[in-house]
Order: structure tokens, then sequence, then C-alpha cells
């Protein structure tokens, strides 16, 4: 079926998800990131179908595994990795937590946990929880200790750290069938 213009537009944003273009690269991934903010449903599952065709969901794993990149890109990434892994953004968000794990981010990803930027754990442990709905990510995450790093993070001061986290690990846990953090409610 031919696309209509919504879905034409989305697929030249995520063209210029690889531009050489700081500016243009940028203004792609945030105007990507409203459109799925305000997605659900059909329209979430339009957009996480689209950004697995076309390459959309390997442009931001490029993105994000770049160094150079400022921190609110990298946050931006973050975040918007963590909708399109929503259920409740795309009901096939499954799709693309697969995708995921097949570009090999999740080294990438799990290192965010480290950083001493509040927004920036807000959206990692976010993202972590969304993606730790799936078994293979649980295991690639207690792989990497993140269960140890979500549970030292369960003292940070902010309260969104530690609710993303406390779920993070909740999700873990139920998917590996492994009992984690100490009196974990």
């Amino acid at each position: 079926e031919p696309m209509d213009e919504e879905q034409a537009v989305l697929a030249q944003l995520i063209g210029y998800l690889s531009s050489q273009s700081e500016e243009e690269q940028q203004d792609a991934l945030f105007t990507i990131a409203e459109m799925v903010s305000y997605a659900y449903g059909d329209d979430g599952a339009r957009i996480g179908e689209m950004m697995r065709s076309h390459g959309g969901l390997t442009q931001l794993s490029w993105i994000l595994s770049d160094p150079q990149q400022p921190l609110d890109v990298q946050q931006q990434v973050l975040l918007l990795l963590g909708n399109l892994c929503s259920d409740s953004v795309d009901p096939a968000s499954m799709l693309s937590k697969r995708y995921l794990l097949n570009t090999g981010v999740e080294g990438v990803l799990f290192s965010f946990l480290q950083s001493d930027d509040t927004p920036t754990l807000i959206f990692t442990c976010g993202a972590v929880q969304n993606l730790c709905h799936d078994t293979e990510w649980s295991a690639r995450a207690l792989g990497h200790t993140v269960d140890q790093q979500l549970t030292a993070l369960l003292g940070h001061e902010d309260a969104s750290v530690v609710k993303y986290a406390a779920g993070a690990l909740k999700n873990i846990s139920s998917t590996t069938q492994t009992q984690l953090g100490d009196g974990l409610k």
C-alpha cells in the first residue's frame, strides 16, 4: 500500500538520522521523538514498524554508540528507544526489542547507568525497564551486572530514578525468575 503523508515524512526523517549534517540529524531525532511521545495504538505500531523496516533503530544505535554526540542527543535517543520499546506506544514493541538485540547496542546502553546526570539516568532506567520485559534482554542485563547497578540506584536522591530502577529490577527478576535486590518491594 502506498505511504500516506505522515509515513512519507517519517521515512524522510529516518533517512536524516544518518545525515552527515549534525543539525539535520538532530532535528530529525528530536522530531521523531516528539512524534513517538504522542503516538499510541495504531500510530505507535506504524511508527515502530517504520523505525524497524527503514533502519531507524540501527541509526539510533549508531548515534547512541558515538561518544562524540552531545549529552542532550544521547538523552533523546535513550528516551526514544525507551518509548519505542514500550508496549503502550507500540503493541508490537517486542519486535523492536528483538531488533535492537541484533544491533549489539546493549553494552553502550547499559553504560549510561553509570552516568552522574539525573535525566540521563531516568531515561536509561526507563529504557532498561521497557527492554527487560523481554527475557533475552534481561539475560544480557544480568550478564552486564546491570542488576547491581540498578540496585545501587535504588538509593538515588531522585524519585524517578528510583522508580524506574525498581521497575527495571522487577522486570529482570520476573522474566529471568531470579531474586534480585535486597528486600525489593
